[in-house]
């Protein structure tokens, strides 16, 4: 088994609906990473979940998710970010009584409490990114950057850019537009 992220195989490209986005680079690479940093459109718990065996694997090493988001976020996770934030002690103490092998179970199948653990726990940092208007104000429209970075421990970077969010429908082909 790879140690680090030089040790994995690496293809020049991946593209949704001809590799599989999840299995060929997000679980592998993040079972890897340590710090694992991310600028995306979007980011949704149900993302998180599809590559749950990677983060877990993140998790349980101590390793950091680093998310710079569009300020829209399902309002079921934004509520569950918010119980993190606001009471992160409570928070803990309702998930702690599992240990992070069951975190990947977790993510799958609690999402959100999951996610507020990472979020209470600073395993999981999300910044939200705004478009400023030319006097400093808020202006419309959506940050739609999206590039990511893994890094090991041997401090090995391994980056992408590419069209697809942070969320279940930018990371699996059935949910991707079609043209005709």
């Amino acid at each position: 088994m790879a140690r680090t992220l030089s040790e994995l195989p690496l293809k020049l490209s991946y593209r949704t609906g001809r590799d599989d986005l999840v299995r060929d680079l997000f679980v592998p690479w993040l079972k890897h990473s340590v710090p694992y940093r991310r600028a995306a459109g979007y980011f949704t718990s149900a993302g998180l979940a599809l590559a749950s065996r990677g983060v877990a694997s993140l998790a349980s090493r101590g390793g950091k998710m680093q998310l710079a988001v569009s300020p829209y976020l399902d309002p079921d996770d934004v509520a569950a970010l918010q119980a993190a934030a606001d009471k992160p002690i409570s928070v803990l103490r309702a998930i702690a009584s599992r240990s992070l092998a069951d975190i990947e179970d977790a993510l799958v199948k609690d999402q959100l409490n999951a996610m507020a653990w990472l979020a209470a726990s600073g395993q999981i940092e999300i910044k939200i990114a705004l478009r400023l208007d030319e006097k400093g104000g808020y202006s419309r429209g959506l940050y739609q950057e999206k590039i990511g970075v893994f890094t090991d421990s041997a401090d090995n970077h391994v980056s992408f850019s590419g069209s697809s969010n942070e969320t279940a429908g930018g990371l699996i082909e059935r949910n991707r537009w079609r043209s005709h």
